[in-house]
């Protein structure tokens, strides 16, 4: 009886095996998109929590947009990235608002399981800069 059960757990392995690195390359996948979108929606409000304060005398608008660029350079590839990095003052009757805007390409490493080719990120935060006068 031992004699015939031989080979049943080596055809176990092989019948899972697919299947088990399937689920692994899909999780590989998801989290890549995690830590890229994670990354994107942190330059964002890195370069708003920069931009809020300064005076128009100080450019916000451009401050912010550089400051953004920086962090997505660090975090995403350590170089240059085909970013769209859009930074706007938007009158609203609360105040204006500085808004932050960023648009990257996404090509997930292995491409096993559905991701958007298309990440996107908005922070918007209220610019006080030139509340107390210059």
């Amino acid at each position: 009886m031992r004699g015939r059960r031989r080979g049943a757990t080596a055809l176990e392995y092989a019948l899972l095996l697919p299947v088990l690195m399937a689920l692994m390359f899909g999780v590989v996948d998801w989290c890549w998109y995690l830590f890229e979108w994670m990354t994107i929606t942190r330059a964002a409000g890195q370069g708003l929590r920069l931009a809020t304060g300064l005076p128009l005398s100080e450019d916000p608008i451009g401050r912010a947009e550089a400051e953004t660029a920086r962090w997505l350079r660090v975090g995403l590839d350590g170089g240059e990235t085909a970013a769209d990095i859009q930074a706007s003052l938007l009158p609203t009757p609360e105040g204006t608002v500085l808004q932050i805007s960023i648009d990257v390409a996404f090509q997930a490493p292995i491409n096993l399981v559905w991701t958007p080719e298309q990440l996107s990120a908005t922070a918007q935060g209220l610019w006080y800069g030139d509340a107390f006068g210059e």
